[in-house]
């Protein structure tokens, strides 16, 4: 698990806002990037066969004045049924 830190002021009070890597996720590359639009778009990323190199889910908190935050940017708990990656080709 990697946790990475920041330390900020704002009016002159401290703020710490920490990252942690709770995952790792790999998608298809035309999911992360492409230049369609539209129908196209969705075609593309359907019949996609190549994925991205593994990258961090990463989770926030935030040690603020007025309380801590915490805010999850991580995927959703479906991913952990059967054949949830079924319909991508994996």
């Amino acid at each position: 698990m990697e946790i990475v830190t920041k330390e900020l002021t704002t009016n002159g009070k401290p703020i710490k806002v920490h990252g942690i890597s709770t995952g790792n996720v790999s998608v298809k590359s035309k999911f992360r990037e492409t230049n369609k639009k539209g129908i196209l778009a969705l075609l593309s990323f359907l019949l996609d066969r190549e994925f991205t190199e593994w990258m961090p889910i990463w989770t926030w908190v935030i040690e603020h004045p007025e309380g801590i935050f915490v805010i999850d940017t991580g995927e959703n708990s479906k991913v952990s049924e059967r054949n949830y990656f079924k319909s991508s080709g994996a």
